[in-house]
């Protein structure tokens, strides 16, 4: 109880320095090309952060549980090869990215003039950093999980986003002086965990009897999730390429209604995810079938109940949302019209995005990874060529478009999956009454905001009744 109120606490704090982050960086940038920098700076870390810091975690985990079945012997000959595994990859990609910063820069933002890549090439090199500390970062947030520790790998972002703000508020002219902040606050974590990291290793004990005769294999975990995250990644990365050839400041406000959509998608993938993840991956891995289904079944709903009601507040009052965080300073009533309608749109996206999360790692943990990299891939090419046939005539809004409707499809053609793989797994009332509910209350909200029938009071009685 005590873990889960400190995580609550943590979440929540972390969300409140996000928004206060963002609220200073439209404020001191507005949708100007310092705005644009800001998040294309991030662009990168933010890549490698999903492709090799999240998907290591998530395939580390079940990998660390197998290996302690064989015994602490084996457990920690593998833990150093895959120590220096992570951090030479790190290493090397951030080092790949530095190097090459001229080449990487032209290649994602070809709609940039050469004095912008010359001014901005520092910054960006500068947070190539990033890379290295966040992969490294998220190995050791998958051993203390897999040790039952989850509050000190919570601090990440909050320590992230003070280091920001401090900088922010006192000399924030500079983009690159942001990114040295941010850089600062992870690599003090990473220090202090580097610390912890062997006692949390050796003090997790065997839990019940040898689980396979089999050698586990790292692989088998980390490549079906790698190619479905390089391939989501690659879908934001073009998104941004295409947004260079549009009118200035178009990134920053495509990004600040992304971040905003995927608030409660962060606050699910460290809070809910992570904490039924492991119980999840110990359940299957001892076959214990029916304590799996109920635990499907428990996943799918604190899915719903994290991210459904958040979808219902972004799109039916993006407007107010954008006005309340982000109308001040360098941030105008122009810059409030176009973000809002983005984010009425991406807001649709969280419950689809976290489904999709949540069953991805559910197959690969079946080894049905292929099935779910294939699925992904196909999503992700559907993607990137709705996007480049949009661009030119819908801009931005043709883009969040494309993103939400095939996440949709992905999520639940996995959902279809899973529930083909266990038959006893039956999601669908739940889906049905909370996709309902929160159609009920949407269509409340907007009759409620265009006209003067007294109709909100009857409409969220019958979504409570409905979703109950």
């Amino acid at each position: 109880m005590r873990t889960s109120l400190s995580i609550s606490f943590l979440i929540t704090l972390s969300f409140l320095l996000g928004y206060a982050r963002d609220l200073l960086v439209a404020w001191r940038y507005g949708g100007t090309w310092m705005a644009d920098s800001f998040f294309v700076a991030l662009l990168l870390p933010s890549f490698f952060e999903n492709l090799l810091g999240i998907t290591l975690r998530d395939a580390v985990i079940p990998y660390l549980y197998a290996l302690r079945q064989k015994g602490l012997d084996i457990l920690q000959q593998q833990f150093r090869r895959l120590q220096l595994f992570v951090w030479t990859t790190g290493f090397g990609v951030a080092a790949v990215v530095v190097l090459g910063a001229t080449l990487w820069l032209k290649l994602l933002m070809p709609g940039w003039e050469s004095k912008q890549i010359s001014e901005f090439l520092w910054v960006f090199r500068l947070a190539g950093a990033l890379i290295f500390v966040q992969t490294v970062l998220c190995f050791q947030t998958a051993v203390f999980n897999y040790a039952g520790r989850f509050v000190l790998p919570v601090t990440r972002t909050v320590l992230s986003n003070i280091c920001a703000i401090g900088v922010l508020f006192y000399t924030g002219k500079s983009v690159g002086s942001v990114i040295a902040g941010i850089l600062f606050g992870q690599f003090f974590l990473l220090a202090v965990m580097r610390f912890m990291l062997k006692k949390v290793l050796l003090t997790h004990h065997a839990v019940g009897d040898p689980l396979s005769s089999a050698r586990p294999s790292l692989i088998i975990y980390l490549m079906p999730l790698l190619i479905v995250t390089f391939s989501q990644q690659i879908c934001f990365v073009v998104e941004r390429i295409l947004c260079s050839y549009m009118a200035e400041g178009s990134i920053a406000k495509m990004s600040y209604a992304y971040r905003i959509a995927i608030i409660p998608m962060t606050l699910y993938i460290f809070s809910a995810l992570s904490l039924i993840y492991p119980r999840l991956s110990l359940s299957w891995l001892r076959r214990q079938n029916e304590d799996f289904v109920q635990l499907l079944h428990y996943g799918v709903v604190l899915t719903l109940v994290f991210l459904a009601p958040a979808a219902v507040v972004l799109t039916s009052a993006s407007s107010s949302v954008v006005t309340l965080l982000f109308q001040r300073g360098a941030f105008g009533p122009e810059q409030t019209i176009v973000t809002a309608s983005l984010l009425s749109v991406y807001g649709f996206g969280p419950p689809a995005v976290g489904m999709t999360l949540f069953c991805g790692r559910i197959l690969v943990l079946m080894g049905k990874g292929r099935q779910f990299a294939a699925l992904a891939v196909l999503s992700a090419l559907s993607i990137i060529c709705i996007d480049i046939a949009v661009y030119d005539t819908y801009g931005v809004l043709g883009l969040a478009v494309s993103y939400v409707v095939c996440n949709w499809i992905q999520a639940l053609i996995s959902l279809i999956l899973i529930a083909r793989y266990v038959p006893t797994f039956q999601p669908w009332g739940s889906l049905v009454r909370w996709i309902g509910a929160c159609l009920l209350v949407y269509c409340g909200v907007l009759i409620t905001m265009t006209s003067n029938f007294g109709w909100m009071k009857l409409l969220l009685t019958c979504a409570s009744v409905f979703a109950a």
